[in-house]
């Protein structure tokens, strides 16, 4: 169903609660898992992925199925060759058609064996028999971080521990930093030496956690904030964070216009309006969820922009780089694609956008970054609200909090 966003037409004034992260979540699930599972979560994400692995882990089955999400498909993987569970784990349709190749060759080299079901390098497959030793293994790190997060968390409980070896450039290092520094926050040290990660033999110690804010789903607000100068919006509880890769956005958002300061636990974001003469530059390979909502930002202010480092966009919910293209185009502005790279040149048009339905291609971001459209003036049109329930439920509850209309 055809549903519609109208902005504030001036700056706003707000107050949010952002989702939990659900990187966060979902890597400290597969450590609850893995240890004796007697410590609290608190504030664990209540988005799809998560609600969805949480429950995989907790009812071990013949099929299990892991939806749309990428990292519960990997980490689970992962988790249930250590386990020697006899299983069959698959996904929705385009999940099928995300690799799996360098984690599966991984577990195998490590005495697994894992079969395809379908098609060779993707899912679905069929554990036949579970991790037999550590040792060393190597691994592609040009694909997806989340091959080598899934396991690092795994590794402690390998007999000898875990060598892992990239082969290749590791993209999104963040996320395998976030990886490492939970693992530590849960008694387990990995070492990095000379581009590898040693992780010993070891046993995750019982200690509770609270979930922080999303610092991906702040990128929404950080957007409208840069589109309607003058605004205040205060992200509850963000400023607690200690793990995510994505808290560049601060440092980002300045050339939008956008400042952040802590304010106890709160970030608050003020923006004014600024002149950029030149083209904006920035290399998202460590932050790739931030692309989209660049992207946008800059083509509702009529900013040059160039987002470099998104190969990994072309694998997630729907080839990122091509739907940003398409949906962006139809907005009045110029998009280039050059290899793993996206320029956005021009101001959006009033009309065009008026007179347009954007596609969300089942992408939770690609919903929230075109919402941001809206704050040019225009009535966005999408063609579906409800995939935000993957990362973010309440995104449209928030902008209703905010002051936007939603019909």
């Amino acid at each position: 169903m055809i549903q519609k966003i109208i902005a504030p037409d001036s700056a706003i004034e707000a107050e949010i609660l952002l989702p939990s992260s659900k990187s966060i979540s979902n890597r400290v699930l597969i450590i609850q898992a893995l240890s004796s599972g007697n410590f609290q979560i608190n504030n664990l994400s209540i988005a799809n992925d998560t609600i969805r692995l949480k429950h995989l882990i907790d009812h071990p089955s013949a099929i299990q199925d892991c939806g749309e999400g990428g990292t519960t498909f990997r980490f689970l993987l992962a988790l249930r060759a250590l386990q020697n569970l006899n299983t069959e784990i698959t996904g929705a349709p385009r999940m099928l058609e995300r690799p799996i190749a360098p984690l599966v060759q991984a577990l195998n080299d490590l005495g697994a064996e894992i079969r395809y079901i379908g098609n060779e390098g993707y899912p679905p497959v069929k554990i036949h028999q579970g991790l037999r030793k550590g040792g060393s293994v190597s691994i592609h790190g040009d694909i997806s971080s989340q091959f080598l997060s899934a396991l690092m968390l795994i590794g402690p409980y390998l007999k000898g521990g875990l060598t892992i070896v990239p082969d290749g450039e590791v993209i999104s290092k963040p996320y395998l930093e976030m990886t490492i520094k939970l693992m530590s926050y849960f008694g387990v040290d990995v070492e990095q030496k000379n581009g590898t990660f040693i992780i010993p033999e070891s046993n995750y110690s019982e200690k509770n956690i609270t979930v922080a804010p999303d610092w991906s789903s702040a990128s929404y607000w950080y957007g409208i904030a840069a589109c309607l100068p003058g605004t205040k919006i205060t992200l509850n509880n963000l400023a607690l964070d200690r793990f995510q890769g994505d808290v560049i956005l601060k440092e980002w958002m300045k050339d939008f216009g956008v400042s952040s300061s802590v304010v106890g636990n709160d970030i608050l974001l003020i923006s004014k309006e600024i002149t950029v003469k030149s083209e904006l530059s920035f290399d998202c390979s460590g932050s790739p969820d931030l692309a989209q909502t660049l992207a946008v930002v800059a083509a509702v202010k009529g900013i040059s922009i160039k987002l470099s480092g998104l190969s990994t966009l072309r694998i997630k919910e729907t080839n990122r780089i091509t739907a940003l293209q398409t949906e962006l185009t139809k907005t009045g502005v110029h998009v280039d694609v050059d290899g793993d790279a996206i320029i956005v040149s021009g101001k959006v048009h009033l009309e065009k956008v008026n007179a347009s339905i954007f596609k969300t291609y089942n992408d939770h971001r690609m919903a929230m970054s075109l919402a941001i459209l809206s704050c040019s003036g225009a009535t966005v049109q999408l063609d579906d609200f409800g995939v935000v329930a993957k990362s973010y439920p309440d995104f449209f509850k928030d902008l209703r909090i905010a002051g936007f209309r939603l019909d």
